[in-house]
């Protein structure tokens, strides 16, 4: 009989597991696209971004919390004998902020300091996971006989939150906003 309980427990603990884990990865960000273009002498990269925000990240966006996500690209040059070598690594920040005096929501661009402001959560998100001729490197970097590798991912920057905050959103699951790594090759 006590063999039967410990099997439970064991089996409930890996199903808790399991579904807990199941659930953290229900909400993220997905980078669904990434192409680039050389134009005007830089490296132009268009991106899709879908962002899904977990219930305790939207409580503090709807109670005034700024939430700041950054877009990392790292570029390398592949080379036969040792490791690749990174050429750069650019970073595209934009912050996303709950107005609750008009309700609505804005999204500023960190570097160009260009503001969107827009009625609906969605439309926001959607303004957020749009990147359109972010310029990443110069074409001088570029040799043309080599091959470059690009990788780029999002994350929710949790040392931006206000500093109460932060001690919790580093120990909890429902805080870590993070894409995983997408890549592709220029030949």
């Amino acid at each position: 009989m006590r063999l039967i309980n410990k099997n439970f427990c064991l089996l409930s603990l890996f199903l808790y597991l399991f579904l807990s884990t199941a659930l953290v990865y229900a909400e993220g960000i997905t980078i669904e696209h990434v192409s680039g273009r050389f134009k005007d002498s830089f490296y132009l990269i268009e991106a899709n971004i879908k962002y899904e925000l977990s219930d305790n990240v939207l409580e503090a966006l709807s109670h005034g919390i700024t939430l700041r996500f950054d877009m990392i690209v790292e570029i390398e040059r592949e080379r036969k004998w040792i490791w690749d070598k990174k050429i750069t690594t650019a970073i595209l920040s934009y912050q996303l902020q709950h107005l609750p005096l008009s309700n609505n929501y804005l999204v500023t661009n960190m570097i160009t300091g260009e503001r969107k402001q827009l009625q609906e959560l969605n439309e926001a998100m959607q303004t957020l996971g749009t990147i359109n001729d972010f310029p990443v490197v110069s074409e001088t970097e570029f040799d043309p006989n080599r091959v470059y590798n690009f990788f780029m991912m999002s994350e929710l920057r949790i040392r931006t939150l206000p500093l109460p905050l932060q001690p919790l959103a580093l120990i909890s699951p429902k805080w870590k906003l993070t894409s995983q790594w997408y890549e592709w090759t220029i030949r």
